[in-house]
């Protein structure tokens, strides 16, 4: 482990290709120094954390139910969103816990790469790949006390990543076995996707059908997974997207310029299970929402200035909502809120 803070210390000094560390690993430090992540103060913004997210309702159970055997009492267990944000932590050891506390891994944390450099959790989200990253190898400072074992949840049915498996211990209690154990978890919480999957589909299914015998109107079933429609053409990201932004109390989304659709649960006052979009095409429909906009330029030249900087910032970080939310000072709902609103479509 010297020749790694020989190498982390070479680097910082301007070193581009210092030996004694792993090739995984300096490149990671080279995509954090280009970040501009600073190294003694890592900037690691808060996000409010979704309380409702399908991903930790199903693996944080899962996880919680093979850790004694797996990992014991000095080891703390995460789950990342695909973003980077901290959405749940297990540690049964206060000790423990408070020195989590004291390096900012706790929920509500975005612990992405471009936010605290080289970590297991950050650099898994950013390369979608395994990662284990021991002591010195952390590019921030306050983590080389630290020894962190992340791996990608890639949903079965998806094939998108849903969500990180991180496994953090102190660096003097690091040993091999710690990818194999997030190998096991993540492959238990992929089964448990798996089952979870046929089960809610088939809900949304007979939802859609039910409505079918109810309405000659155009439908559109839509989950974070899917869209179903036999009638109209959408765009899965977009129309969830918007109908995450609009919210579960919502009863009104605009599908395009003059087409609204009403919004219709499949769980009353949640949209965890999706919902039934029963469309209106007549461009005389209105919302009660303040999601509906006229059609024309309806901003003030404020607006229409906020507008553009939104996205500017898109543009730059290649439609990542996240890192744009976090460029322009929003939160994330904040940023949804926004896109509808001025019928950004990214």
């Amino acid at each position: 482990m010297t020749s790694v803070i020989r190498a982390w210390e070479s680097f910082l000094e301007g070193n581009p290709a210092p030996t004694g560390v792993r090739d995984e690993v300096l490149l990671s430090w080279r995509r954090s120094r280009w970040s501009g992540v600073d190294p003694e103060r890592p900037d690691l913004p808060e996000i409010p954390v979704a309380s409702d997210s399908r991903f930790q309702r199903t693996a944080a159970p899962v996880l919680e139910s093979i850790a004694e055997p797996l990992v014991g009492d000095r080891t703390a267990m995460h789950l990342l969103d695909p973003d980077g944000v901290v959405m749940w932590r297990w540690v049964t050891d206060a000790q423990l816990a408070r020195e989590l506390d004291a390096a900012d891994a706790r929920v509500g944390v975005r612990w992405a790469e471009d936010a605290v450099g080289t970590s297991g959790g950050g650099t898994a989200v950013e390369t979608d790949r395994p990662a284990t990253v021991v002591g010195a190898e952390h590019f921030a400072t306050k983590l080389h006390g630290w020894a962190c074992s992340a791996a990608p949840v890639v949903h079965p049915l998806t094939r998108r990543v849903c969500g990180i498996v991180n496994v953090s211990v102190r660096a003097a209690d690091a040993n091999q076995h710690l990818p194999l154990v997030v190998r096991s978890m993540v492959a238990a919480v992929t089964v448990e996707l798996r089952n979870q999957a046929g089960a809610q589909q088939r809900r949304l299914l007979e939802t859609y059908l039910a409505w079918r015998h109810r309405t000659r109107k155009p439908l559109v079933a839509v989950d974070d997974r899917i869209a179903i429609s036999d009638e109209i053409a959408v765009e899965h990201d977009d129309l969830w997207d918007r109908l995450v932004a609009a919210g579960p109390l919502a009863t009104v989304i605009d599908i395009d310029a003059l087409t609204l659709a009403r919004i219709h649960p499949v769980t009353p006052g949640t949209l965890i299970d999706g919902a039934v979009l029963v469309v209106d095409p007549s461009p005389d429909a209105t919302a009660p929402t303040p999601m509906a906009v006229p059609t024309d330029d309806p901003w003030t030249p404020l607006e229409r200035a906020e507008r553009d900087v939104i996205v500017a910032a898109l543009d730059r970080h290649g439609g990542n909502k996240s890192r744009a939310a976090d460029e322009i000072g929003l939160s994330r709902r904040a940023l949804y809120d926004k896109l509808a609103r001025y019928r950004i479509r990214r």
